[in-house]
C-alpha cells in the first residue's frame, strides 16, 4: 500500500471545500504521487508457498506414497561384515630371509603404508577369483548358496518377483543381441558381480580392516566375507614368504661350510711350509735378534771409534817424543854469563845514577840505557851454567810404539767382527721381510676365512629363519587375525527406509516448491502492490484486504468498515487526495468533485469499494456526499442499500423525474443515494447517452461536496462506461489473483487516452498467507 498522508484515527470533523460562487479557487497541480519500491523479491517467493501449500503437501504425500511402493517393489541387500586386524611394530611377524640376504637399510614400516598394502590385496582381482572359485560361480550370481533360502515375501513381492526375473533374464540377452554388451563367462560374470558386492575400508589411523558383503541372502553374504577374509590371510602369506627359501639356505649353508673347511687347510699348510707357530711369534724373536745384532754394531763402532782416537793420541804423542833421552847430566858454571853479568849490574848503577841527575832526555843517561839494554839482551841468550849429558834410547817412546801396535791390531779385530754383525743385521731383516710377506698372505687367508665365517654364520641364521617361517606358515601364523568373524544380520542393509522416504520427500518437495516459483513468476494475474505499480504505471493508493469471513456480505459492509479503523484511515487518505487536488469542476464554479469508480471486470468490488468510500466521505470526513450506481448491469449499491422504487438515474438523463425526487438520503448517516433506476431489479440499461447522463450527475454536484459515481466494469458493453470521460477523477479497482495484467493494462490505456486524471488504483480482496508471526518477521503483515 502506498504511503497514506494522513492517518486519521480522531473524531470525524467536516473538510472545508472552498465554494466558486463565494471565492476564487485558484488551481493547485496535479498530486504528483511516487511509486513505492519493489522491494526483494524473495519475500514474495516465500508467500507463494504458502499460497500454494496444497499442492506442496499433496506432492509430499505422493512422493511418501512413491517412497512406499519403491520400498515394496526395491529388491533386498543384505550385509555381513568381518574385520581383520594388522599388527605393525614389534609384534608383527619378521620379514622373509631371502629379503634381508644383503645389507639393508632398516627403514620403519608405518601403519599406514601396512594398511594400505592389505587393502591394495584384499582389492585384488586375485582375491576375486579364489572366492569365486571357492564358492561357485553360479552361487555368486544366483546371489543365494545352494543351503541356504531367500526368506519370506511379502504379498505384494510376490506377484513382482516373476516380472523381475524375467526383466532380469530378458535384458541381459537383448543387450548382447543388439551387440550394446559383450556376451561374458559365467565366472566372469561372478567376480566382476563379486567386485560390485564388496566393500573394503579401513578407518583412518587405525590397523582394523572392514571387508562388508552385500548379497540376497544373509547366509550368502556370510561366506562371501568369510571367504574373502580367508582367501586374503592364505594369499597374504604365500605372497609375503618366499616357500623355496628354505631349501636354498640349506644348499648356500652347506656350500659355505665347506667352504670354510678349504679355507682352514690352506691355512695349516702355509703355516707347516714356513715353519710357523705364529706370525707374531717368530716376528717377535727375530725382532729381538735384529735389537741385539743392532746393539751389538753400536758397541763395536764405539769401541772402533774409540781405538782409533787413542791410535791418533799415541802417534800424537810419538810424534813429540825424542828417539834418545839423557842418561846422565854434568852441570858447570859460565865464566861469560858471569862477567857479562856483572857488566850489567854495573850499568843499571850508573844509569840509577845518572837518572837521579839529569833529566830524561840526556844523552848521557841515554846512551847507559842504550848499553843496558845491550847487555841485557846479550845475557838472556847465555845460559848461566855449562850442563855435560850422556843419552840411551828413549824407553817411553818404546812403550808408545808398542802400545800403537797392540791398538792397530785390535782395530783391525773391531773391523771384523762389525761387517760379521752387519751381515747378520741384514740377514735377519732379511728374514723379518720374508715374514712380513707370510702375513700378508696370512692375512688375506685370514680375511677370507673371516668371510667365510660370516657368511656361514649368516646363512645359518637365515636358514633358522627360513625354517621358522616354513613352520608358521604351514600354521598360518602371521600378524593378521580375523578377530571378528563374517556376521550373520537377517535384517536388510538395503534399502534405507529412511534414506528412501527421504529422498522421495525431497524430490516431492524440490519438485512442488519449483512449480510453485514458476507458477509464481509465470503469474498473468496481479497480485500484488508491486504488480500493480510495475505492471500499470500508476500508484496504489489503497489497498483493502480480503474478509475471510463466509458470512459477511455487502449488506453488512458499513458494519465493517467501522469494525475496521484502519480501513477507514486508507479510506480517508484517498478522500483527502481527491479534495486537495484541483479539478475542472472546481474551475468552473461547480462546488463537488465527481470520482468515478470503475472495475476492471464485473465481481472485482468496485461498488463496495464506492460504498465504503462514501460512508466514509460522509461519517467520518464530514462532506455532504451523494452516491451514484450507474452500473446498470448488476445495481449493486441499490441492493446493498435496499433502495425503494423512486426514480433512479435513468429517469433523471431521460428527463421523467426530478433531481429531488431521485435522492434517497440515509437517516443515520445522512449520505444521498441514486439508484440506476427505478426498476433496477429488472436490470434496465442506461439509454440515455453519456452527455445527458453527465449533466444529470451535475445536478448534484452543485449541492454535494463529492460525488462518488459506481461505474459499470470495463469490459462491459453498458453505455455508462462513457461516463469516464466526463468524470474529475476516475479510481481504477483491480482484484488481486483475478484481474489479469493484460485486461488491466489496456484499460489503463484507454484511460489515458482521455484528459481525465485517474487518482490511482485500489487494489481490492488482498491476501496474505503468511503466519501472522512471519509476516510481521519479513514486513509482509
Amino acid at each position: 500500500m502506498t504511503k497514506l498522508m494522513q492517518e486519521i484515527d480522531k473524531p470525524a470533523q467536516p473538510l472545508v471545500v472552498p465554494q466558486a460562487r463565494d471565492a476564487k479557487l485558484t488551481p493547485r497541480p496535479p498530486v504528483e504521487v511516487e511509486l513505492s519500491s519493489p522491494g526483494p523479491m524473495w519475500p514474495r517467493y516465500i508467500e507463494a508457498l504458502f499460497k500454494r501449500k496444497v499442492m506442496i503437501l499433496g506432492a509430499l504425500l505422493g512422493s511418501l506414497l512413491l517412497a512406499w511402493l519403491a520400498l515394496i517393489v526395491w529388491p533386498k541387500q543384505y550385509q555381513s561384515e568381518a574385520k581383520l586386524m594388522i599388527r605393525v611394530g614389534r609384534e608383527s611377524v619378521a620379514l622373509d630371509p631371502s629379503a634381508t640376504t644383503s645389507q639393508t637399510l632398516m627403514l620403519q614400516k608405518t601403519q599406514e603404508e601396512e594398511v594400505n598394502s592389505a587393502l591394495d590385496l584384499l582389492r585384488s582381482r586375485r582375491i576375486a577369483e579364489r572366492t569365486v572359485d571357492k564358492l561357485g560361480a553360479e552361487n555368486i550370481n544366483a546371489g543365494v548358496l545352494p543351503s541356504g533360502h531367500t526368506g519370506p515375501l511379502d504379498p505384494l513381492s510376490k506377484y513382482l518377483q516373476p516380472v523381475t526375473d524375467l526383466v532380469q533374464n530378458t535384458l541381459p540377452q537383448l543387450l548382447i543381441a543388439t551387440g550394446i554388451k559383450a556376451e561374458l563367462s559365467e565366472r566372469e560374470l561372478a567376480i566382476m558381480e563379486l567386485t560390485k558386492s564388496l566393500a573394503i575400508r579401513a578407518e583412518r589411523r587405525s590397523a582394523v580392516v572392514s571387508i562388508e558383503a552385500f548379497a540376497k541372502t544373509p547366509e550368502m553374504a556370510q561366506a562371501i566375507a568369510q571367504t574373502v577374509g580367508e582367501e586374503f590371510i592364505s594369499e597374504y602369506l604365500a605372497v609375503t614368504h618366499n616357500s623355496g627359501s628354505y631349501a636354498f639356505f640349506s644348499s648356500q649353508a652347506h656350500e659355505a661350510n665347506e667352504t670354510r673347511s678349504t679355507l682352514g687347510e690352506i691355512k695349516n699348510s702355509f703355516m707347516q711350509d714356513r715353519k710357523l707357530v705364529t706370525i707374531a711369534a717368530n716376528q717377535s724373536i727375530l725382532i729381538d735378534q735384529l735389537g741385539t745384532i743392532e746393539r751389538e754394531v753400536i758397541t763395536a763402532r764405539a769401541e772402533l771409534d774409540q781405538t782409533l782416537a787413542e791410535i791418533g793420541d799415541v802417534e800424537k804423542k810419538l810424534s813429540f817424543m825424542p828417539d834418545e833421552v839423557v842418561s846422565e847430566k854434568k852441570q858447570s858454571g859460565d865464566a861469560t854469563w858471569s862477567g857479562m853479568r856483572q857488566q850489567v849490574y854495573t850499568l843499571e848503577l850508573e844509569e840509577k845514577t845518572l837518572a837521579s841527575k839529569y833529566p830524561a832526555d840526556n844523552p848521557l843517561l841515554a846512551q847507559v840505557r842504550d848499553k843496558l839494554a845491550g847487555a841485557r839482551s846479550i845475557l838472556e841468550k847465555l845460559e848461566s851454567e855449562r850442563i855435560d849429558e850422556s843419552k840411551t834410547p828413549n824407553p817411553a817412546r818404546l812403550r808408545l810404539e808398542e802400545e800403537l801396535q797392540r791398538l792397530q791390531t785390535k782395530v783391525v779385530g773391531l773391523r771384523a767382527s762389525l761387517q760379521l754383525r752387519e751381515d747378520q743385521h741384514a740377514e735377519v731383516e732379511h728374514k723379518i721381510a720374508e715374514i712380513l710377506d707370510s702375513e700378508r698372505d696370512l692375512e688375506q687367508i685370514e680375511r677370507d676365512i673371516k668371510m667365510a665365517d660370516t657368511r656361514l654364520d649368516l646363512l645359518r641364521q637365515k636358514h633358522e629363519e627360513a625354517r621358522v617361517l616354513s613352520e608358521m606358515q604351514a600354521d598360518r601364523v602371521s600378524n593378521l587375525s580375523l578377530f571378528q568373524p563374517a556376521t550373520l544380520v537377517e535384517r536388510p542393509a538395503s534399502p534405507n527406509k529412511k534414506l528412501l522416504f527421504l529422498a522421495f520427500a525431497v524430490l516431492g518437495l524440490t519438485a512442488s516448491i519449483s512449480l510453485a516459483l514458476l507458477q509464481e513468476l509465470n503469474s498473468k494475474h496481479l497480485r500484488t502492490v508491486a504488480d500493480v505499480e510495475r505492471g500499470l504505471g500508476l500508484p496504489v493508493i489503497g489497498s483493502i484486504r480480503k474478509v475471510r469471513s463466509a458470512t459477511v456480505r455487502t449488506h453488512r459492509l458499513l458494519k465493517l468498515v467501522r469494525k475496521r479503523p484502519k480501513l477507514q484511515a486508507e479510506f480517508r487518505a484517498i478522500i483527502s487526495d481527491i479534495m486537495l487536488t484541483p479539478s475542472r469542476s472546481a474551475s468552473d464554479g461547480t462546488r463537488g468533485r465527481t470520482l468515478g469508480v470503475i472495475g476492471v471486470s464485473s465481481g472485482v468490488g468496485s461498488s463496495t469499494v464506492s460504498a465504503a468510500m462514501a460512508m466514509v466521505a460522509t461519517e467520518k470526513c464530514g462532506l455532504e456526499s451523494t452516491l451514484i450506481d450507474a452500473n446498470s448491469e448488476n445495481s449493486s449499491l441499490s441492493k446493498f442499500f435496499n433502495l425503494n422504487g423512486a426514480p433512479g438515474l435513468a429517469e433523471l438523463a431521460n428527463g421523467d423525474a426530478t433531481h429531488d425526487e431521485c435522492v434517497q438520503k440515509r437517516s443515520e448517516s445522512g449520505l444521498s443515494l441514486i439508484s440506476s433506476s427505478s426498476a433496477y431489479k429488472d436490470r434496465q440499461r442506461l439509454d440515455a447517452p453519456p452527455k445527458s447522463i453527465s449533466a444529470a450527475i451535475h445536478n448534484f454536484q452543485l449541492s454535494s461536496d463529492l460525488v462518488i459515481v459506481d461505474l459499470p466494469p470495463a469490459v462491459s458493453a453498458d453505455r455508462a462506461v462513457a461516463l469516464t470521460h466526463y468524470m474529475d477523477f476516475v479510481l481504477l479497482v483491480v482484484e488481486s489473483e483475478k484481474t489479469e495484467l493484460a485486461a488491466a493494462q489496456r484499460i489503463v490505456r484507454r484511460l489515458s487516452q482521455s484528459d481525465r486524471q485517474v487518482v490511482g488504483v485500489i487494489l481490492n480482496k488482498t491476501q496474505c498467507y503468511l503466519p501472522n508471526w512471519l509476516g510481521n518477521l519479513i514486513g509482509l503483515s
